[in-house]
């Protein structure tokens, strides 16, 4: 909501006809006799409030003003995210959209839980890290004589990142198989990645079966993406020392047999 301003105006001693600026309206001491004094209720906009005097006998004075200059009135906190539901460790751009406000207006700003930074000051855009898992609720006061704050409950969502972790053989002979695998999640999707060996099976599920064909070293990596928020972690590259088989001499006689 914005901020309101209304203001009491001393003036005629005994009675006097009251204008106000545009958009002013006075809610109390509009009418006469002996109303000195007015409340005025303003809008937006700056003006001059003028009385005339009329006394007793219908004498009537010149008319005299005061300027009206507006602070603060009409201050209308409010700003936007340019996204409201993240991973963990992403970054938000938050920007301004208030209005009544002038080159003189303030602005401090409160991005909450788990952000950094967690609060600043100036106008913006202001772009915001956040970390670890949960809600965030954002605020933004601006001050130009008068405050006015927005506060947005809840406003970002910080989604945990999945954690894969590889489970399987370290070590194979040449041309054996070898299964692989990662904890199973609902409604999380996998991808592997195989260097030095041979998928034998799907590599889009949380088990991967592959042939060791290759002597040295293998490697198997896998991302795992949470499919309801779009977060994904690649984990750590799991490696198989792959041995080659021995290899077996030709069989060799020294040629002398001996009858029994």
């Amino acid at each position: 909501m914005g901020a309101d301003c209304a203001a009491s105006c001393r003036g005629a001693a005994e009675g006097g006809a009251w204008t106000v600026p545009a958009g002013a309206s006075i809610t109390a001491g509009a009418a006469g006799p002996n109303n000195n004094s007015i409340t005025v209720d303003f809008g937006g906009t700056n003006g001059d409030i003028t009385v005339v005097e009329t006394n007793s006998n219908g004498c009537s004075a010149s008319a005299v003003s005061l300027t009206i200059n507006l602070q603060g009135c009409g201050l209308d906190a409010e700003f936007v995210a340019d996204d409201v539901s993240i991973c963990d460790g992403e970054t938000v751009t938050f920007t301004n959209l208030s209005v009544g406000t002038t080159g003189a207006t303030t602005y401090a700003w409160d991005f909450g839980a788990n952000s950094t930074p967690a609060t600043t000051t100036g106008i913006g855009p202001h772009v915001v890290t956040f970390n670890g898992s949960g809600n965030s609720t954002v605020s933004l006061t601006i001050t130009d004589g008068a405050s006015n704050v927005e506060t947005k409950t809840d406003y970002i969502t910080v989604n945990p990142l999945p954690t894969p972790t590889i489970t399987g053989p370290t070590e194979s002979c040449l041309n054996e198989s070898g299964v692989f695998t990662t904890t199973l999640n609902a409604d999380h999707s996998y991808a592997w990645v195989i260097t030095g060996a041979t998928a034998s099976g799907a590599i889009d599920a949380n088990t991967l079966t592959v042939d060791l064909d290759t002597a040295g070293t293998a490697t198997v990596q896998v991302t795992e993406t949470n499919d309801l928020t779009g977060c994904s972690t690649m984990s750590t590259i799991f490696n198989i020392t792959v041995y080659d088989e021995p290899t077996i001499g030709e069989i060799q006689s020294n040629n002398k047999l001996t009858r029994r």
